[in-house]
């Protein structure tokens, strides 16, 4: 193996009351570790629970944007059942204009775009 993608699921350990930068340094770190002792790439992925409140996706989304450095992309997990793809994360103007100026100063090196 050369590279890995690592998809996660913030809401899962943010739920059980551990901090979402324990998870994500966590994970970061033992990629990095990973890299350095067998030359294996990453990226990590961070996914919404769908079953969960929208609030909740905003929530975790505002902690993501503060990791722009870390994380790679996002996307939706757990059961599609009752929980159609389109109604999932509809901010509205106002939600992404809030979330976008609060993390104008944390843009990452890389060219990925959060929205």
């Amino acid at each position: 193996m050369i590279h890995t993608e690592i998809f996660f699921d913030p809401q899962t350990h943010t739920d059980r009351g551990i901090a979402f930068d324990t998870v994500i340094n966590g994970i970061y770190n033992a990629l990095l570790d990973g890299e350095k002792s067998f030359g294996i790439s990453s990226n990590i992925i961070a996914c919404f629970l769908r079953h969960l409140s929208q609030e909740s996706a905003i929530e975790t989304l505002e902690s993501i944007l503060k990791h722009q450095d870390k994380i790679t992309g996002v996307g939706l997990d757990s059961s599609e059942a009752g929980n159609p793809p389109e109604v999932q994360i509809c901010l509205s103007i106002s939600e992404t204009s809030r979330i976008k100026n609060s993390s104008s100063r944390r843009r990452r090196r890389a060219s990925t775009k959060y929205y």
